[in-house]
Order: structure tokens, then sequence, then C-alpha cells
């Protein structure tokens, strides 16, 4: 730890923390994998996993098990997060605001289910997360930081969106980390979460508000990353469905309903996949269109947390 301080100059409190998250991974990688008789970790060192800020896909990978499993268990257990106020006036006086985080940190939540303020309801998923109250609850899920494919058209989605069902006189709750977007403007909802757009955090939230159903179609290409799986989890999609989200997201589908569906004439087109590690490597392509043959040369240093995918085209 001296070593990396001495050159990174990082704070010796903050790496005496990393190294406490990187010792308990550790941990969790001598453990006994996972098998039908092993389902995985004991409610103590779930907790403490979770408190130390490991996701569910997390501990999956150090134990060799899935998302899905870990949940089930981690559900079984009675591991759920709180949900607490942040406090927006520094303690002069107690916070009256709906600006939510969830958090393991706890005993108890600032906010109780099944309030007047959580009925059932409506969850859209857009630039940010909005559940809706009154008759229903929905939710809306962010576009979360600005990228390619998120950017602040979204946030104008996601406060559109908020501010029509206001008027219609539905309650609106969101989820969104991005500071600089008007969506993360508590006054623009009735419940602001500050929290990630991962599908385990947006399942937590949508169970913790029990709301009725998700707007995906509002917060851009984080969002759309979660639909399918919002929809295995059998979380009612409102709007546009997870599988016309994928039909229009997956390069390979897309293309071929181009070329089936519509008849269009589409030239020749690959894909290269590579799972297996991260050195470079430099894919080669050839496609022949009539008279000519044209070669494609793709260099890439895979990611090793997703697929590599390209479609290379004339």
């Amino acid at each position: 730890m001296e070593e990396i301080y001495q050159k990174t100059k990082i704070d010796r409190w903050f790496l005496n923390k990393l190294r406490g998250i990187s010792l308990f991974e550790r941990l969790l990688r001598s453990l006994p994998k996972a098998t039908g008789d092993n389902e995985g970790l004991l409610t103590p060192l779930m907790l403490k996993a979770k408190q130390l800020g490991f996701s569910d896909k997390g501990i999956a990978k150090c134990i060799n098990s899935t998302e899905l499993v870990v949940r089930n268990q981690r559900t079984k257990m009675g591991i759920q997060p709180f949900v607490k106020r942040i406090d927006t006036v520094s303690a002069e006086f107690p916070a009256s605001n709906n600006y939510l985080f969830m958090t393991y940190n706890a005993t108890e939540s600032d906010r109780e289910i099944g309030s007047k303020d959580t009925q059932k309801g409506i969850i859209v998923l857009g630039n940010a997360i909005f559940i809706f109250i009154s008759l229903f609850t929905g939710l809306i899920l962010g576009s979360g930081a600005y990228c390619i494919g998120s950017s602040v058209e979204f946030d104008y989605c996601a406060v559109s969106c908020i501010r029509t069902l206001n008027k219609l006189g539905k309650k609106t709750i969101m989820i969104n980390y991005n500071p600089e977007t008007v969506s993360t403007d508590y006054d623009e909802c009735d419940k602001l979460y500050f929290e990630e757009l991962s599908y385990e955090r947006v399942i937590d939230i949508y169970t913790h508000e029990a709301a009725q159903g998700i707007v995906v179609s509002m917060g851009g290409q984080i969002s759309n990353n979660i639909a399918m799986a919002l929809r295995h989890h059998d979380v009612k999609v409102i709007g546009t469905t997870p599988e016309w989200i994928e039909a229009a997201e997956n390069r390979y589908s897309f293309s071929l309903s181009l070329s089936l569906s519509l008849s269009l004439s589409l030239s020749l087109s690959r894909i290269a996949h590579n799972t297996h590690n991260k050195h470079t490597r430099i894919y080669t392509i050839h496609t022949n269109s009539q008279h000519h043959t044209h070669t494609h040369t793709h260099t890439h240093i895979p990611d090793s947390n997703s697929r590599v995918c390209w479609i290379l085209r004339e």
C-alpha cells in the first residue's frame, strides 16, 4: 500500500479502504465454488459483501455462480437495501426532501414502504427513472452519465415525461445519478433516487416501491441495455417493448429485418466476436460484391467485461 501511495499520492485512508475491499474479494474467491449442494455464501458473508459495495454480479463472479442465483439467495436471507434520505440542509434541521438513495449500511429506512405515497403504479425507463403514484406508480430510467447513445436529449425526454404525468395527476419517481441533468432536480418529481442504472438497483427500487410497470424508452443506451433483463424478471414494461428495443439495438437483428422483412438490398456483413482474452487482435474480413472483393481490418483491445461485437461493411 505504501508503494501505491508513493506512486499515486492517493490518501492512505482511501487506499486502506480499497485494500479492505481487495482482501475481501480474495476471501470470496477462496471459498468453495457454488454447486447444486452448495448454493453460495453464508448470511454474514453475503451481508458483509453487500456492505462493502459488491454487486450481485460481482459476488457471482467470485463464487462461480450467476447474478440471478445470488440475488435469489440474498432475498431468501432477507438481505435488502435500506432507503435513506440525502441531507441537503447540512444537518441544520431534519431534511424533508424526497432525494433518496439505497444502502446496506443501515438498520432502517427513512421512508417506509406502504405509506400513502408508495401505492402501486408504473415505472418508466428514460433519462431518469420515474415512479407514478396516485392511481399508478411509475418509474423512469435515466441516461446516467452523458456518453455516446445517452446525452442531453434524453434528459429532455425524461423531464417532459415527468411533467406530462404530473399534469395527468400521476406522481413520479426518478432514478438517475447524473447531477448535470434537470431530471435530477428533486423538485421536478415526487421522489428522486440518486442511484446507478443497473439491473440490480432498478429491480431493488421497483420492488421497494411496489411499482406496477416501467417505461424503458426514455433514457437512451443505458436503460435500453437492461430492457430484456427486466423482461426476464417479469417486470411489466410500458410503451416500447423490450423485444422491439432489442430488434433495433442488436445490429445483426436489425440488418436481418431490413433485408428480409423489407426486402432491402444490403451489402454483405459479418460479425467478429472475441471474449477469451484482452490481447490486441486484428480481424480481417473479406466480403464479395458482384465483381469485387473488399477487405476490412479492425484492431481492437477486447473489454473483459463485455462481448466484443462489430459489424464490418463494405
